[in-house]
């Protein structure tokens, strides 16, 4: 047996708690540790002692959702007989349901107004907001063999499915992180709208979240970012009298991970499941978007 093998079965038996350290690590971002806060919240409520280890780029997050403090653990505050989980708790029906995302994201993201107030864009009731998440998955050889596919051809699929589920749209705003590419190769979308817009170039993640989760219709890529604004919006439109679920449409695929599903999509969103899933050709690899 190797020694580190060794180390971590013998660490095993010292760490049994009572408290449980969700290890986020260090390289991930608002939408993927916002599960370990929403597994947190589900099993504190449950009178379990569960805490969310801290890391820098979560710490603007929780300046911002002052609410989410009790659900997290600073690294240098973990002891050591503290149970490290990892994992990132991400699948629905398996690590929450809609109850308790819902209850969730209004005990500690709505009160703060931080994800959903001063969107950066208005938008009418029939308008699609598409979020678009091109980034590192585009330009960075690694996470494009796990993210990419081809998105022109499913955006395309997304705006009919959503023209047939919601009627007519005003106007096509999208919300990306990578604008000359969406300028250069979504231009077709005029021919589905009167009115095609995007964010601007110094909005904040912050705006960008907000926009999303104000929209009434949504079409998302494989972004759990996105993912977490269509959560949002499903509580806002449903606190307003309003389920707005069956107007936000989401790929089946999430990453090139086991089948490839996306297991954090709302059972009650639309899935376009058949695209072309393969990868795109000729990504340029390092050049920003």
């Amino acid at each position: 047996m190797r020694v580190a093998e060794l180390k971590a079965r013998l660490l095993s038996v010292v760490r049994r708690g009572p408290r449980q350290v969700l290890w986020v690590p260090d390289n991930v971002n608002l939408g993927n540790f916002l599960y370990h806060w929403l597994r947190a919240h589900r099993d504190q409520t449950s009178g379990l002692d569960v805490r969310a280890r801290t890391s820098a780029a979560m710490r603007p997050w929780l300046e911002a959702i002052p609410q989410a403090s009790r659900l997290v653990v600073a690294p240098e505050e973990v002891r050591f007989g503290d149970l490290r989980v990892m994992g990132m708790h991400q699948d629905w029906g398996v690590d929450y349901d809609g109850e308790t995302l819902h209850r969730f994201v209004r005990e500690i993201l709505l009160p703060s107004g931080a994800l959903h107030e001063h969107p950066a864009t208005e938008l009418g009731v029939d308008d699609l907001v598409i979020n678009v998440r091109r980034g590192d998955y585009y330009s960075h050889p690694v996470h494009f063999q796990t993210y990419g596919f081809d998105q022109s051809d499913y955006i395309r699929q997304a705006v009919e499915l959503s023209l047939q589920v919601g009627g007519p749209i005003p106007r096509i705003h999208l919300v990306t992180d990578g604008l000359t590419w969406c300028r250069e190769t979504l231009g077709w979308l005029r021919d589905y709208t009167d009115s095609l817009t995007f964010c601007e170039p110094g909005e904040s993640a912050r705006e960008n979240f907000a926009t999303i989760a104000s929209a009434r219709r949504i079409a998302l890529t494989n972004s759990t970012f996105g993912y977490w604004a269509a959560y949002v919006a499903n509580v806002l439109h449903a606190d307003q009298g309003a389920d707005n679920r069956n107007q936000v449409v989401a790929p089946w695929f999430h990453a090139r991970i086991g089948d490839g599903k996306a297991e954090q999509l709302d059972p009650g969103w639309h899935t376009i499941r058949d695209p072309r899933w393969e990868l795109p050709p000729n990504p340029t690899w390092g050049v920003p978007e």
